[in-house]
């Protein structure tokens, strides 16, 4: 073997460590190792199966409803304390921040045990959608809902579908990124 063939071989064999290399320390370090990337790129919990919400109005005065469109829920008490307002806040602000896209989803609020300050809601938030959860569709769509925690909430598909969950400390950022990706990836609205 001559030294141009010696030559030829190990450029081979370098320009195909080049390419493979990376491809094959990252399969060891996911296969292989216990490492795994710190940040989630998914911020609510996903339900699986989805729940099937009922195809009703949302209220007696209104032809909304949970279909067409995105609907983000949030289930808290009438006494809408302090996390319930920066949860409020927070979904305006998601849907705000889809731009264009903000006519697609639509903010309800399941209000527990009584009226909420309707100054308040029309003051801070004159597009949300207000459902009695004694009434029929709120306490069918509560009857649906698992364990909850003082201020839940939840995001359904354009076909009623109950698909997501977030934690009430989750943020706006997070909303909006998992949103965002859905929607992308989403062949349904």
């Amino acid at each position: 073997m001559n030294e141009k063939q010696t030559q030829g071989r190990l450029q081979l064999i370098m320009v195909a460590l080049i390419f493979l290399g990376p491809l094959l320390v990252a399969f060891w370090l996911y296969y292989g190792s216990d490492w795994r990337p710190d940040e989630q790129t998914i911020h609510g919990h996903l339900l699986s199966p989805a729940i099937q919400l009922p195809d009703n109005p949302l209220r007696m005065d209104s032809d909304a409803r949970l279909r067409n469109v995105w609907s983000l829920i949030v289930v808290a008490p009438a006494d809408c304390g302090e996390a319930c307002q920066n949860v409020l806040y927070e979904t305006r602000q998601v849907v705000q921040a889809l731009e264009r896209d903000s006519q697609r989803v639509q903010r309800v609020w399941i209000v527990e045990g009584g009226e909420p300050d309707l100054h308040f809601v029309m003051a801070e938030h004159p597009n949300l959608l207000l459902v009695d959860a004694s009434a029929s569709v709120g306490a069918d769509i509560l009857r649906r809902i698992d364990a909850r925690s003082e201020v839940d909430i939840f995001l359904v598909d354009p076909l009623g579908n109950l698909m997501m969950r977030f934690p009430p400390d989750v943020g706006m950022r997070g909303m909006h990124s998992d949103m965002k990706r859905l929607r992308k990836f989403s062949k349904i609205g």
